[in-house]
């Protein structure tokens, strides 16, 4: 202890000690006149004013040494690997709980509170590499970890605002690159310089919960039930609830909840009938997050199926009147296994035929509308044109819906102007021109695309398809942009049979409903009607490609890369479109969709439309793609994919708290957990860090004056109380 007063030491305590002698003295003397309590009482207080003046007098102070908060320089690092978004802190993600610690905006947080008590404070966040913080705060870098390069860089920087004291580190001590960590934990003891580390994670806590999603089905088919099967399995240590969500597109087929025990798979099987070929996309998530779950990347699973048409395909013939093309159709079919024919005919004013029917309507008079919702049973339609006219709106909707939605195909017959106004455009002939009472003329047929499996058979063998004479037909004049022509009159390649697509499916165009006359011609004829219609028709309902095949489809994609929207887009005409304009609008989990995205052609690649957008959270997205044609044809269709953690960083997700201990012990430094951080206000630094000298002068404080006016104002009353002065 230090004296700061200008009286000798000596003199000052020589002084009490004759001070309180006089004191004691007097007492005695008085000791008849007081109470005997009250006597007591006044010497002691007398005896402390004494003493607390003689100490105010000394005026004694001890010295202080603290590190010289502006002599040296700390380091804060934060890890901002892939592995942080793992959600073991009570079902925080370690990511948010770092970035909360490492906020610019918060006074209370960890780089707060250390930049208050040591002032120079370099903050960084780091994955495969050293960054300055972002000023907008923490978030997930790409990269794999390398804490021990990123504490080496730190050591390795010069600073003028002095040497480096300590370093904070902030981490789930997953390590998958550069210098290890014990060997930078030595660099960093040789350096002098201890690391304090807060571990980010709870070994103790945790698990994972994932789902995958199989098709049961071998050969699923159009119309036919498709079973699928999803897989949930958890690696806690207890027994923890999840919700299993199946789902095809936006409509979800099943939502289960599942109790799943430590190490247990639960499997959730679910039902759904596709109603058109092709390739089908389904998915299952985990519905709402599992506490603790350290892994969501793989909450989300796809499983693709290649539906096919049933194996007895149906086609479907509406007509307004019954005539030749019927019967004679209905016999080219009967000899094909692979065909079953029905139809819709009306026959009066009031009564309509149901041919071909397992479960006929009861009403004769329900019209069109009686097959209305059972057009997706078909693969195939035959409609007359003048048919179409008698159709109601709804019944018009579900054929449009049929070439849309289901991806089938439909094969008209009759004036095209009989046709609506409003669905003209179904057709691929635009303009027409009527040929009354025509001569026998040969026809021209085209092998691609419908006709290519047949080229150089019986089809295309002499003597040719020919228009019948004396039966009303209808040639194009003008095609549908991206149309093509299949069967042709000779003379002048006036199209009589054209072809597009529209939608998901494909339309033809027969201008002649006389057909049955090849049957009626020869036996070669007979054979070339049966190829004829058998061939087109298989052609319309088989489908093929889809106009839209986008590859971003059930896939998994890394959400600290861009996001490819590639498109492939096929025309009217079923090739590569090159003239069509593409955007696609990107909607992430839980979010608002994004702005349109417009895709450019890849001029490596005809067909092929290409952008990018930005995934910034991992979970189900999608992306709505909408494309225009030039003749006003448009499409939309959606792709669901997922974004996830990816890559080696999401491996093992586990806490490693040993490491993180031996680098703090090995270094100097020591270990804090997360859940104590809060009490973490000062930190081990260097040996030689320069400090600061301070005295504390004890008695030059408020507390102090105020215990003497107490003790002298005390003893003062009590001796006015006993009549003393």
């Amino acid at each position: 202890m230090h004296f700061d007063s200008p009286l000798p030491p000596l003199a000052v305590l020589v002084a009490t000690v004759l001070l309180i002698a006089a004191l004691i003295r007097l007492a005695r003397a008085q000791r008849g006149e007081l109470p005997h309590g009250l006597g007591w009482a006044s010497l002691l207080l007398r005896l402390a004013a004494v003493v607390m003046a003689a100490l105010l007098a000394l005026n004694p102070y001890w010295v202080r040494h603290a590190p010289d908060a502006d002599g040296f320089r700390l380091a804060l690092l934060a890890d901002a690997s892939g592995s942080m978004h793992a959600r073991d802190l009570d079902g925080q993600a370690r990511i948010d709980f770092a970035a909360a610690q490492v906020a610019t905006d918060s006074p209370d947080n960890l780089m707060s509170r250390l930049q208050r008590r040591y002032h120079q404070l370099d903050a960084y966040a780091f994955s495969d590499r050293l960054l300055p913080l972002p000023p907008a705060g923490l978030t997930l870098e790409s990269g794999q970890t390398a804490i021990g390069s990123s504490l080496e860089e730190v050591l390795a920087r010069d600073s003028a605002q002095g040497p480096l004291g300590g370093l904070v580190l902030l981490s789930d001590g997953i390590s998958l690159q550069g210098m290890p960590l014990m060997d930078a934990a030595l660099a960093l003891r040789d350096a002098g310089a201890p690391v304090t580390v807060i571990g980010v994670g709870d070994e103790n806590r945790g698990g994972d919960a994932s789902v995958e999603l199989s098709v049961r089905t071998a050969e699923p088919l159009v119309g036919e039930p498709l079973e699928l099967e999803a897989a949930v399995t958890g690696t806690f240590s207890q027994t923890v609830t999840a919700t299993v969500e199946i789902a095809d597109g936006e409509t979800v087929l099943i939502r289960q909840e599942v109790t799943l025990k430590p190490g247990e798979t639960v499997h959730v099987p679910a039902t759904t009938v596709p109603e058109r070929s092709g390739f089908h996309n389904y998915r299952a998530r985990l519905a709402d997050p599992v506490p603790d779950d350290r892994n969501q990347s793989n909450d989300l699973a796809f499983a693709a199926a290649d539906v096919a048409e049933p194996r007895v395909m149906k086609a479907l013939y509406l007509s307004s009147h019954l005539n030749d093309t019927y019967r004679f159709l209905r016999e080219t079919l009967r000899q094909d296994p692979d065909w079953d024919l029905r139809a819709v005919i009306r026959i009066s004013d009031e009564r309509f035929a149901y041919l071909g029917f397992e479960d006929k309507p009861q009403d004769e008079n329900a019209g069109f509308s009686a097959v209305r919702e059972r057009l997706v049973e078909h693969s195939a339609l035959i409609v007359e044109t003048a048919a179409v006219a008698e159709m109601d709106q709804d019944e018009r909707q579900a054929l449009l819906d049929f070439l849309t939605l289901r991806g089938g195909g439909v094969v008209f017959f009759g004036p095209p102007e009989n046709l609506p106004a409003d669905l003209r455009y179904l057709l691929p002939v635009r303009q027409s021109e009527t040929l009354a009472r025509p001569k026998q003329t040969p026809l021209e047929l085209t092998p691609d695309p419908v006709f290519t499996a047949l080229a150089g058979g019986s089809l295309f063998r002499p003597p040719p398809l020919f228009l019948p004479e004396g039966r009303t037909a209808f040639v194009a004049t003008e095609l549908s942009r991206g149309a093509r022509t299949v069967l042709a009159i000779r003379q002048n390649a006036l199209p009589l049979l054209s072809v597009h697509a529209y939608g998901a499916g494909r339309v033809a165009y027969l201008g002649t409903a006389a057909t049955w006359r090849w049957r009626m011609s020869s036996e070669h004829g007979q054979r070339q009607h049966e190829l004829f219609w058998r061939y087109l028709l298989g052609w319309l309902g088989s489908g093929g490609k889809p106009r839209l095949e986008m590859p971003l489809q059930g896939t998994i994609v890394a959400v600290d890369e861009p996001v490819a929207l590639d498109v492939d887009v096929r025309g009217p005409d079923f090739r590569p479109a090159e003239d069509a304009r593409v955007s696609a609008i990107l909607t992430p989990d839980g979010g608002e969709p994004g702005p349109p995205v417009n895709l450019v052609p890849d001029p490596a690649r005809p067909g092929r439309y290409q952008g990018t957008a930005a995934l910034e959270q991992p979970g189900e997205a999608r992306v709505e793609y909408r494309v225009s044609f030039p003749d006003g044809e448009e499409l939309r269709q959606e792709a669901w994919f997922a974004g996830a953690h990816l890559g080696r960083e999401n491996a093992d997700l586990a806490f490693r708290e040993r490491e993180l201990r031996d680098l703090a012990r090995v270094s100097g430094g020591e270990y804090v957990s997360w859940r104590d951080v809060d009490k973490l206000d000062q930190i081990p630094l260097r040996a030689d860090v320069p400090m600061r000298e301070s005295r504390v002068h004890w008695t030059r404080n408020l507390p102090f004056a105020l215990l003497l006016v107490l003790a002298a104002g005390i003893e003062w009353i009590l001796r006015r109380r006993a009549g003393l002065t």
